[in-house]
């Protein structure tokens, strides 16, 4: 058996050139280090997308979420404007409110419950039998309803009026 541990001079000359030339140019070091940092990059940037709330992210902080709740309104029983039967309106209302703190509006709500009920007596005993004809007319007062309580009793924005619900709506 012949050992291939042994080198002809010319073997081993070439072999020990070709070893001195990569270690030179440093060939055999710099692909590892250069895959390296690239994947140490690449898991950094990764790392900021995946997670932007952390320090170092970068990302704004959300506002707190609103809630919305709805309250209910009692029963409201008014004579129509100019009817000459004299037309009545019975109506069961509920208001939704928009607000940081659901106890605190609805404490405001009840607060301010009498002056709610003025304002929407005000409202629909102004109205006529024909102010009251489709669906059309029905959003027009939810719409000219809301935005008087948010004018009238919730002008400083916490809470607001956000929808006006018709749960009841006679005319007799």
């Amino acid at each position: 058996m012949t050992d291939n541990a042994e080198n002809t001079p010319n073997e081993g000359a070439a072999a020990e050139k070709a070893a001195t030339g990569k270690a030179a140019r440093g060939g055999g070091l710099l692909a590892p280090l250069g895959l390296a940092a690239f994947s140490l990059a690449a898991a950094v940037i990764v790392g900021v997308m995946a997670f932007p709330d952390s320090d170092g992210g970068g990302a704004q902080e959300q506002a707190p979420q609103r809630s919305r709740i709805i309250l209910p309104v009692p029963q409201v029983l008014v004579n129509l404007s100019q009817s000459e039967r004299k037309d009545l309106l019975q109506a069961t209302i509920s208001v939704e409110l928009e607000t940081d703190d659901e106890a605190e509006a609805q404490g405001r709500f009840n607060e301010l419950l009498p002056r709610v009920q003025d304002q929407l007596l005000k409202i629909l005993s102004a109205l006529k039998t024909d102010d009251l004809d489709g669906s059309t007319s029905m959003e027009s007062l939810q719409t000219r309803i809301m935005d008087r309580l948010n004018s009238e009793l919730f002008a400083r924005g916490d809470p607001r009026v956000t929808s006006v619900y018709f749960t009841e709506f006679v005319v007799e």
